[in-house]
């Protein structure tokens, strides 16, 4: 499933990779362990316009936004995507990417496939990898059965992970979130290890 990266002109802009996959797949969860157990990795914070939730702290959870500096972000061309939900806009920062690539560190994002694409429009394919995390529909269903959550939300969502499975085709690379997590983490760390060798060891070759 693994795709090289296509042949022409490279550009090297710092490195970013994108998990993408349904509600309840793991992707935040994966994130957040490969952060914790590799200082060359970074999560970037999304941009959005809703307003903070208990606990949660600007620059750290959320870039909490007005919905006139969301759009000041835009104008400067500052948004690379975005998308909204809940009457909220959330929106990847350029500025937030760069802070991370300046300091030598590999950018982690959670996105759908509009996101992946317009990162890849804007980077070049060469320096944005995606990787669809994979859970079976039954473990999803389990998943928010212990969140509690409603059965018509959850047959929602059930709905829409079989429909985002075709994702996969376009993504670079497939994580199975089948195992019991502390695999599915090594598995995640092997996976981002080799696409940052392959990407770092791309432009080395054309010195």
């Amino acid at each position: 499933m693994d795709k090289a990266h296509k042949a022409g002109a490279k550009r090297k802009k710092g490195f970013t990779i994108v998990f993408v996959g349904p509600s309840a797949s793991g992707k935040t969860e994966i994130v957040k362990r490969l952060v914790e157990n590799n200082k060359l990795f970074q999560k970037a914070v999304t941009a959005t316009t809703r307003k903070p939730r208990p606990g949660e702290k600007h620059g750290v959870d959320y870039l909490f936004l007005s919905p006139d500096q969301f759009d000041e972000e835009r104008s400067k061309g500052n948004i690379i995507e975005e998308t909204e939900y809940a009457d909220a806009r959330y929106g990847t920062l350029a500025s937030e990417l760069e802070r991370i690539h300046g300091a030598g560190k590999v950018a982690l994002l959670i996105l759908d496939m509009n996101g992946v694409r317009a990162l890849k429009d804007y980077y070049g394919e060469e320096n944005v990898t995606s990787i669809f995390v994979f859970r079976h529909p039954k473990q999803i269903e389990e998943e928010l059965k212990k969140r509690s959550v409603s059965k018509e939300e959850t047959d929602k969502r059930i709905r829409m992970a079989r429909e985002e499975i075709g994702n996969i085709v376009e993504c670079d690379t497939v994580l199975y979130n089948t195992k019991k997590i502390n695999h599915v983490i090594i598995d995640a760390q092997e996976k981002v290890m080799a696409a940052y060798l392959d990407w770092d060891l791309l432009f080395n070759e054309e010195k």
